[in-house]
């Protein structure tokens, strides 16, 4: 109905019983077929007769707006057949729209319920996808029983309902990215701890999976996305077992041989709790490996596998300070003369204790401290040395150690045979070697 025709309606419905008045004490005025065909022209709106049976709404209209006007004009008789032919239209527009009406609502309810199958709304909304579900059915049936008002009134609850599941379910949207991220975060680091190389074909499945649930997310098909999902911590799992278990067993073997290595290397005696700590957690390993425990006998081994390789550095550096040593007794050797009578005397470092210093741009170490103390950076060792019980690796001191700074041995001449000026200042300070690189810069001092 246009606009101009609903209002001119609703005019003369305001003014009709004014009207009435006015003229029913010399008129008879049908009152109740003029009531009847407004209230029938309603009915027609609410079932939206001007979309389904536009040619009879309007045609109930003008009869109406006819049946006013001749009561305006006194003719009461045509009046009458004017509100009875408005009815009759309406009626004829009711009949014709309802049937279509309720089909229309049927299919936007479907449409509702789908998309809210399609958010997974079965599992994040179950209460609501449920309700509509049954709201959908009973309107179906209705409309079979040709109580097409009812479907209607049913579809609309349907719609409303699915709308409900929606909502709800797409509230689970974040929680459904997080899942997929997490298993996609566990499986970049198998792959990392060479996940490919031992289950090539569970990795290659579990990535295809998790790019169909992204796609699938990227579109709001939340279904779709869960379903990709499933079975991906299966397959997960399936891969990392076989990944741990191939790298529990590299592992072991290679603490084991290390363990033997160490066993057998000069010195080894002065680590003996450091092998029994190794040996213990190497049979933590064995066990959790016959549990089927891949993991934590991978970690065990590892673990192992640290400690040897310090034992091993260790065992290396006291190698390496005893030939060092031997060079520095060799060299003072070499500057004692020949000639006269000889007896030994001591090198006095600059101080009988030094606390190592922190400093971020040049860090202390016996490197440094030798310098610092000998003017001679060669004389590390003997500060090793005699801090043994404090230092454990010699590139390993930490700010605050106190080390104890013995004295140097050197050979002097016999007053018999003195030595050249030259020769005692060349004796008694020595030149101390330049620094390595730091920073681009050469810098012999120690802060």
């Amino acid at each position: 109905m246009k606009k101009s025709q609903f209002r001119r309606i609703a005019i003369l419905a305001l003014i009709l019983p004014q009207l009435i008045f006015v003229i029913s004490c010399r008129l008879e005025v049908p009152i109740r077929e003029m009531t009847q065909a407004k209230t029938t022209i309603g009915r027609a709106i609410e079932v939206k007769a001007e979309k389904y049976a536009p040619e009879e709404l309007k045609q109930a209209e003008t009869s109406l707006l006819k049946s006013h006007e001749y009561i305006s004009s006194e003719d009461t008789g045509k009046a009458a057949e004017e509100a009875r032919e408005s009815i009759k239209n309406s009626e004829a527009a009711i009949a014709k729209s309802l049937p279509l009406l309720a089909a229309d609502s049927i299919a936007n309810a479907k449409k509702e319920y789908a998309e809210a199958e399609a958010l997974y709304s079965e599992k994040l909304a179950p209460e609501e996808f449920a309700a509509a579900g049954e709201s959908l059915k009973l309107a179906e049936a209705r409309m079979g029983e040709e109580a097409y008002w009812d479907s209607h009134l049913a579809s609309l609850e349907s719609a409303r309902q699915s709308s409900a599941a929606k909502t709800r379910a797409l509230g689970g949207l974040p929680g459904l990215k997080s899942e997929i991220d997490r298993i996609r975060t566990e499986s970049d680091e198998l792959k990392k701890n060479r996940g490919t190389e031992f289950a090539p074909d569970e990795l290659a499945e579990l990535y295809k999976k998790l790019t169909n649930a992204d796609e699938a997310l990227a579109g709001n098909a939340i279904k779709e996305a869960a379903l990709a999902l499933a079975g991906c911590d299966e397959l997960l799992a399936s891969a990392t077992a076989k990944t741990y278990e191939a790298l529990a067993k590299e592992n072991l073997a290679a603490a084991e041989t290390a363990l033997e290595k160490v066993r057998q290397a000069e010195h080894a005696e002065e680590f003996s709790t450091e092998i029994q700590s190794a040996e213990a957690l190497i049979a933590e390993g064995r066990t959790h490996l016959e549990k089927r425990a891949f993991q934590q006998s991978y970690e065990k081994s590892g673990e192992a596998i640290a400690i040897l390789n310090a034992m091993t550095i260790a065992i290396e550096k006291r190698a390496e300070e005893e030939r060092l040593a031997g060079d520095v007794k060799e060299d003072v050797a070499e500057k004692t003369p020949a000639t006269g009578d000889i007896e030994e005397d001591y090198i006095q470092p600059s101080v009988s204790e030094y606390v190592v210093k922190f400093n971020p741009k040049k860090r202390d170490c016996l490197w440094r401290i030798s310098l610092h103390v000998y003017r001679d950076a060669r004389l590390w060792p003997l500060i090793y040395v005699a801090n043994r019980d404090r230092i454990k690796d010699p590139d390993l001191i930490f700010p605050g150690q106190k080390f104890m700074i013995p004295p140097v041995p050197r050979k002097k001449k016999h007053p018999e045979g003195p030595a050249s000026e030259k020769d005692v200042k060349k004796d008694e300070e020595p030149t101390a070697p330049k620094e390595p690189l730091e920073n681009g810069k050469n810098d012999a001092s120690v802060e």
